[in-house]
């Protein structure tokens, strides 16, 4: 731990710019104006979370990074109403779990939409019910900041949403992916017109064959992916290899796009670098 803060009530110094790591990689950004009592709870939540990693070979601290980013956005948003290095915490409340939303480090409209609650991926039991549906309902209305971020040339139907499979994924904490349709996605998608029943993609998309199936739009916001997904599968053991993107389908509503095949990753029907900005 460095660039510790002298723990004191008041201005002063406190309110300048400060910066503390965690773990070597987690950092927290303290801007200018913030108090230095406040900063001193955010120190504290860094330090209960940094304990509380295990260190075990079995898991690694890298595989857990994100959840103990989440874990450092939560204990600050309940001490002193910050959500840094998030860029939003919701606690939650009835009938709405509890999210994180983090920009990506290094790309500026790759957005991520976390639960604040201890969720493995999409291969949990738990998103098999209404946490399914109510986290992919957070991730669907978090898709404006990635328009926001693009700066112009993108509407909110240029933006889709991934989870990668639990094979392909380099963190072991559920997050869904935002960002711009990749061109070649786009262009896939283009005049098609799924049904309610599967069927395959006509076109790959980036060498990647999908099954795919529609989600009309007045049954986006009580649909779950995450058992339609498993529900496709003709063993219950692919789920480890299973990824599933959400993007949004000529005429309304969406087109779930579900990958089984070995190294799926349904991140990339997604663009980081948001090329249909620019076009």
């Amino acid at each position: 731990m460095s660039g510790a803060v002298p723990c004191r009530s008041g201005g002063g110094s406190g309110r300048a710019e400060r910066r503390i790591a965690f773990t070597g990689a987690v950092r927290v950004r303290y801007k200018r104006g913030m108090t230095n009592w406040k900063a001193c709870l955010v120190v504290t939540a860094c330090l209960a979370v940094a304990a509380s990693v295990p260190s075990a070979p079995a898991a690694p601290l890298h595989r857990d990074l994100l959840w103990a980013t989440v874990q450092v956005c939560v204990a600050g948003m309940r001490a002193a109403h910050l959500a840094l290095p998030c860029a939003a915490v919701d606690l939650g409340g009835p009938g709405r779990p509890g999210t994180a939303i983090l920009h990506a480090p290094g790309a500026r409209t790759h957005v991520l939409v976390t639960p604040t609650a201890d969720v493995a991926g999409l291969e949990a039991a738990a998103l098999q019910g209404d946490e399914g549906v109510l986290l992919t309902r957070a991730a669907l209305a978090a898709r404006g900041r990635v328009v926001a971020a693009a700066g112009g040339g993108v509407g909110i139907d240029d933006v889709a949403i991934a989870v990668n499979a639990p094979l392909s994924r380099s963190q072991d904490h559920l997050h869904f992916h935002l960002d711009c349709l990749a061109p070649a996605a786009k262009a896939a998608l283009a005049g098609v017109h799924p049904s309610a029943d599967w069927r395959w993609l006509p076109t790959p998309i980036r060498g990647r064959r999908y099954r795919m199936r529609a989600i009309p739009a007045d049954a986006v916001d009580g649909f779950n992916p995450f058992q339609a997904a498993k529900a496709l599968l003709a063993d219950p053991a692919l789920i480890r290899r299973t990824s599933w993107a959400m993007a949004p389908a000529d005429g309304g509503g969406f087109v779930l796009l579900v990958d089984t095949q070995p190294q799926s990753l349904g991140e990339s029907v997604l663009d980081h670098e948001c090329r249909i900005a620019r076009r």
